[in-house]
């Protein structure tokens, strides 16, 4: 159990956060893998968003038919 505690010791070290002088080459490859991952994500979401938008105004019965039981019986009545 010692060993554990050892090496979870080592995490808070200086030595550990400095990565043997290649902190600064590490950090900036994960900020960057971050922000484009973020990027991809955002651009994927707003694509969905803006190709939905396409498919409602080409076809605006879609809706009642992708829907649930209350948004077809809501079509039925708007009928």
């Amino acid at each position: 159990m010692g060993e554990i505690a050892t090496n979870l010791g080592a995490l808070f070290t200086a030595d550990f956060w400095a990565m043997g002088g290649h902190a600064f080459f590490v950090w900036t490859a994960y900020a960057v893998t971050v922000i484009v991952l973020g990027a991809v994500t955002a651009a994927s979401i707003a694509a969905t968003r803006r190709r939905e938008r396409e498919l409602a105004a080409l076809d605006p019965d879609r809706a009642a038919r992708r829907g649930g039981a209350a948004t077809r019986a809501q079509a039925t009545e708007d009928a």
